[in-house]
């Protein structure tokens, strides 16, 4: 086992930020997934500047209809300390004085890159705590070289915070091979004069670990509630593995002490939810407890279900490949020799965590990849078992040479595998930069484009929901009032079957859409306006810039052609295209084909009132 060495690990950190992390994050261009914004950045800025877009899950829910629990879902879904983090960054740009440049867009990279970089060094840091050098070298191989790190980690998901927690928090953890040989000696009045060990069953540092791994723990589960998955496996592991030691004493003190901890930071965790967001007057419980909603939307009603459902086998057949990629056979090739115990107790511990924690995930209707990202550093660990011996050959010096007292107290020395390491690095190379910089890069650079043009007055967009970021990158007040985009709100006490959102009518007929909820010319007076407003309560009036996915345009059944015919009558023209937004067979929806082009307002029209 190796020791815990902090020089070595604030070395690794600094290497992990300056080489790697910090470049990938600064040259990253292109979405993943709108809770990259949406979760984090934007309810972040409007929480520090006032404005910007909340979606569902952060507006105040009214209570559920026709069941005895319907209060339950009354409030917001999501725990603010993520989103507070956020905000008091953006608090001191703006102190300042920096928030109106591209420090807004730099600083949230600099830090998921810092906290990328701790993801890294903690990883290295556990596999060296718990196994040996070369295993913690292979492990910090793969993570670093790890595609959906590069791609997912350096991004302000709630599952990249969750991730660096969990890795921390196992670096506490008390294995079974892991736990610190440390005894406290008291001198007494043994005739020999020798000090003899104080029999106190677990030492008082390992009991100090596990405190600081339940207190990360449960500030992980604050921030994402469905990290107990992770610890209700580790936390039964261990209070069986106690109770087997004859240590039941042991096992109630955890039971009291995971108790209390939790207890004590989820009453702060409340405290803060409820001062930064208030519940309504006429709420049943006068606090903001964002898990009740949670667990009434996400268990017990089948709101998610209408982001999409994914078959039981989503995540071994999908998410694993694509968590390990060039890992993958030497993960599987891992498994059999973990599962035999060849590797000790603590492998099959690991192996335990991963198989129940895919097992429920696995149960769960809607499924994303990086729902398991927390698990990615077990996960390198356990392939790291047998890779290692692969990838650090011993060298040919060091097995010719006679054995000495010296040689054998240090690590044997060992040559890289450099067919091997190009191999699990050089093929994620190609796809990291294409994911990086390319695929859907149009999405954030039309936003750039906009925040830019001082003649913007008013911003629509007219693609899938979310497909872009909003208030977080635009960061113009004065847009905040006339521009929107289509949303796709969830059904909320309606039947999904008759639900119907802004994107899902634009997309059954964008021609129509735009005949029906603007006026018939962007000149209009407001008392027109209103007349029409009353008639139709979701118009809304032409804004002077539209951007869309150029696919629109050649949509089927003569819908791109009206639309064109459309703009052009309302005085529309053509005044900005995007750069490459990646392979069109590549992107997860057909609908965002083609590059961004933004439609501006420049030519004269009659005046409609």
């Amino acid at each position: 086992m190796g020791d815990w060495n902090k020089n070595n690990t604030l070395l690794v950190f600094l290497l992990a930020l300056v080489l790697v992390r910090l470049p990938l994050s600064i040259v990253q261009r292109t979405p993943f997934q709108p809770d990259e914004s949406y979760q984090s950045l934007e309810p972040a800025h409007q929480l520090a500047f006032g404005y910007g877009h909340l979606t569902w899950e952060w507006r105040p829910n009214t209570k559920i209809p026709g069941v005895w629990w319907g209060w339950m879902g009354e409030g917001r879904l999501r725990g603010s300390l993520w989103v507070a983090f956020w905000a008091g960054i953006y608090w001191c740009l703006d102190i300042l004085g920096l928030s109106e440049g591209n420090a807004l867009i730099f600083f949230p990279k600099l830090i998921m890159a810092v906290l990328a970089s701790i993801c890294d060094s903690m990883t290295y840091t556990l596999a060296s705590r718990l196994f040996n050098q070369s295993i913690a070298r292979t492990a910090l191989i793969l993570s670093l070289s790890s595609l959906f790190y590069a791609h997912a980690l350096t991004r302000p998901f709630v599952n990249s915070i969750e991730t660096v927690l969990m890795v921390c928090a196992l670096n506490f953890w008390p294995f079974p091979s892991a736990r610190p040989q440390i005894q406290e000696t008291i001198s007494n009045d043994d005739p020999s004069g020798k000090s003899r060990p104080l029999a106190t069953g677990i030492d008082f540092q390992e009991r100090k670990r596990t405190r600081i791994a339940l207190s990360l723990a449960a500030v992980d589960f604050i921030i994402r509630p469905t990290n107990a998955i992770f610890w209700i496996f580790l936390g039964g592991e261990l209070l069986v593995r106690r109770w087997k030691e004859g240590k039941p004493k042991e096992c109630g003190r955890l039971i009291l002490e995971s108790t209390f901890i939790g207890s004590i930071f989820l009453i702060l965790s409340i405290l803060l939810d409820t001062a930064i967001y208030p519940p309504a007057d006429d709420a049943t419980i006068p606090l903001t407890i964002p898990l009740l909603p949670f667990i009434t939307h996400n268990l017990l009603l089948p709101t998610s279900h209408f982001y999409g459902l994914s078959s039981i086998h989503y995540h071994i057949t999908q998410s694993l490949p694509i968590l390990l990629f060039t890992a993958t056979p030497f993960f599987l090739y891992s498994l059999l020799d973990v599962w035999k115990g060849r590797h000790g107790k603590t492998p099959l511990v690991l192996l335990g965590l991963a198989i129940w924690s895919i097992g429920v995930y696995s149960l769960l209707g809607h499924k994303e990849w990086r729902f398991l990202l927390p698990l990615l550093p077990v996960l390198h660990l356990m392939t790291s078992l047998k890779l290692a011996p692969i990838l650090f050959r011993p060298s040919p010096s060091s097995s010719s040479h006679e054995s000495t007292p010296e040689s054998s107290s240090s690590p044997p020395k060992t040559t890289l595998n450099s067919r091997l390491f190009f191999f699990l690095t050089i093929p994620q190379i190609p796809l990291i930069v294409y994911l990086s910089c390319y695929h859907g890069a149009a999405q954030h650079e039309v936003i750039a484009h906009l925040r830019s043009q001082s003649q913007v007055e008013s911003v629509g967009l007219l693609m899938p929901c979310h497909s872009t970021p909003w208030m977080s990158m635009l960061h113009r007040q004065d847009l905040e009032q006339d521009s929107w985009f289509l949303t796709c709100e969830p059904p909320l006490g309606t039947s999904a079957r008759l639900h119907e959102t802004m994107e899902s009518i634009f997309y059954s007929s964008p021609s129509r859409y735009l005949l029906l909820y603007f006026p018939p010319s962007p000149v209009v007076s407001p008392r027109t306006f209103h007349t029409l407003r009353r008639l139709n309560p979701n118009i809304k009036p032409w804004p002077t810039h539209l951007a869309f996915f150029q696919t629109l345009l050649s949509a089927p059944n003569g819908e791109g052609d009206k639309v064109r015919e459309i703009l052009e009558e309302r005085g529309f023209e053509q005044t900005w295209v995007s750069g490459w937004n990646g392979f069109d067979w590549a992107q997860d929806d057909e609908r965002r084909r083609g590059g961004v082009v933004i439609w501006s307002r420049i030519k004269p029209v009659e005046d409609y009132s």
